[in-house]
């Protein structure tokens, strides 16, 4: 809560240019000039051998037993490892035709421009022509991993993948291949990494995709706003108490709307239609597995949507049009300074840091709001989220793709890729929360984001068992939250718009088997 890239002919470089899905030029040939934001030069050695280096510190003390004839000497022995970054290795594997790259294009356009130009220069640094291009990073339900899927079948298969897309669905699809060398290579370099990234890319023992960084994300508010009418935003409320400080703090004459959320069918609108069902006691699975979402707990989640986006009284702290927001609107709306507000994955922050600074002065981080109505629980929905990167199955140049892994992962680009998104990017791994790049991010930002990144408490839809559902996932992809609610707001009776999503996850859960 609630994460989250071709030549002249068609085919496998064509990957990107799927309906309305894909905006991006093929790059190939000489590309180093093209880099408008040069990256730091990626650290190049000759070996292929990764080495630790713990330290070991002995301490020797006697201990004098008093036993008869007996002298016994004890040696205390004090192990104390540390987190070594270890060079990149750099093989400068060879290249079969083009190194072809998909993208995923973030909401944070500085983040995304960053990581395509680093890509550009260790491409052109390495002798590697590029064939890159971009996919949007909310596709709608347009089938992405179907399409993925064709491409692999077809014997044109790109190369790597870089954004976050669902690795679970693209393993069950069989268009990615495992990646513990490379995740190997990068714990031991840098610590295990986050829980977050492994419950969702280690699969039946094996990881699949290579955690690279995390993103903030959770509640926001301007903190200013609320202090008007001594509102302390450190403490917790519940989502109906912040709805109704939202109305107090608007002010329609100088464009300020307290409550910035939407439910239109968007990534942000899936956090902020599932929290209010989950919270009031919804759920998508029993615990053995079977689909439940239809029950009174929903039904009580979707009447206080409905509720509070119908009503004139609360739709007076909504800014107009908020309805049909996608997921960069709240971005835009926040930067502008017209909502107070939000919930958002971090881009929204890491915007305002860039190009609002008295904004991200004023930002702070809130304590997740409890449920506002039914059973009201407290669950984190909305939080830190995971980028990680894949290789694609039946890849032609899957050297070159891991070491390119590789060298977005060594030290320099990863300090790189935090100081570009100051209050978005994080590390995926132990080595790194006590760079001074985080010492910028004001209103403990990032030291209450990693608590979120490290707690055993933060929401995974109720998953039975230990590792995602498949179908959970697609439930997710395939926006069936929003869109009940979008059928609410049409005219559907709750009850029945409930019932009818209930039968489309009966559909899922079949074609997925349950998995």
């Amino acid at each position: 809560m609630g994460l989250t890239s071709r030549s002249s002919r068609l085919g496998r470089r064509a990957l990107l240019r799927w309906g309305a899905l894909a905006a991006g030029a093929a790059v190939v040939g000489p590309i180093v000039q093209a880099c408008q934001q040069p990256a730091p030069t990626p650290q190049i050695i000759t070996k292929e051998v990764i080495v630790e280096k713990p330290v070991d510190r002995v301490v020797t003390k006697e201990v004098i037993v008093e036993k008869p004839v007996e002298r016994v000497v004890t040696k205390e022995v004090t192990v104390s490892k540390e987190i070594l970054i270890t060079p990149t290795p750099r093989l400068k594997s060879k290249v079969t035709g083009n190194l072809q790259i998909v993208q995923q294009r973030g909401f944070n356009p500085l983040q995304t421009t960053f990581i395509h130009n680093l890509v550009l220069r260790t491409s052109a640094e390495s002798g590697w022509p590029l064939d890159k291009s971009y996919v949007e990073a909310f596709t709608a339900g347009s089938n992405i991993y179907e399409k993925m899927a064709a491409q692999v079948a077809a014997n044109d298969s790109p190369d790597l993948f870089i954004g976050n897309e669902d690795t679970f669905q693209m393993w069950n699809l069989k268009v990615i291949q495992p990646v513990d060398d490379v995740v190997a290579w990068a714990e031991k370099a840098y610590g295990k990494t986050a829980p977050l990234q492994k419950l969702n890319n280690f699969i039946d023992g094996k990881w699949y995709a290579v955690p690279t960084w995390i993103a903030t994300g959770g509640w926001w508010a301007r903190k200013s706003w609320f202090d008007e009418i001594s509102w302390d935003v450190k403490k917790q409320y519940s989502l109906q108490e912040w709805l109704d400080t939202c109305i107090k703090v608007t002010n329609v004459e100088k464009k300020r709307w307290g409550f910035g959320n939407t439910v239109n069918r968007s990534g942000d609108g899936n956090t902020n239609v599932g929290f209010p069902v989950y919270a009031a006691g919804g759920r998508l699975t029993t615990a053995d597995n079977k689909v439940a979402f239809n029950s009174p707990e929903t039904v009580a989640g979707y009447e206080w949507i409905k509720d509070i986006y119908t009503s004139p009284k609360y739709q007076a702290a909504m800014p107009p049009g908020i309805n049909s927001w996608t997921d960069p609107s709240n971005n835009e709306a926040y930067l502008a300074g017209t909502i107070g507000f939000s919930s958002n994955g971090g881009t929204m922050f890491a915007t305002a840091m860039a190009r609002a600074k008295e904004i991200a002065q004023d930002t702070y981080l809130v304590p997740h709001p409890t449920g506002p109505a039914g059973k009201k629980d407290s669950l984190i929905v909305a939080g830190p989220y995971g980028f990680h990167n894949h290789i694609f199955r039946g890849a032609k140049n899957t050297d070159a793709a891991k070491e390119m892994l590789q060298t977005l992962l060594s030290k320099e680009n990863q300090i790189a890729i935090w100081d570009n998104s100051p209050g978005l990017a994080m590390p995926a791994y132990e080595w790194g929360w006590d760079e001074k790049t985080f010492q910028q991010v004001p209103n403990n930002i990032i030291g209450l984001s990693k608590a979120l990144v490290y707690s055993d408490k933060v929401f995974n839809n109720f998953q039975p068992g230990n590792q995602p559902k498949l179908w959970i996932n697609a439930v997710g992809s395939e926006n069936v939250l929003t869109d009940t609610m979008a059928a609410i707001l049409k005219g559907t009776a709750v009850k029945d718009a409930v019932a009818d999503a209930h039968a489309r996850m009966v559909k899922i859960h079949e074609k997925f088997e349950g998995r």
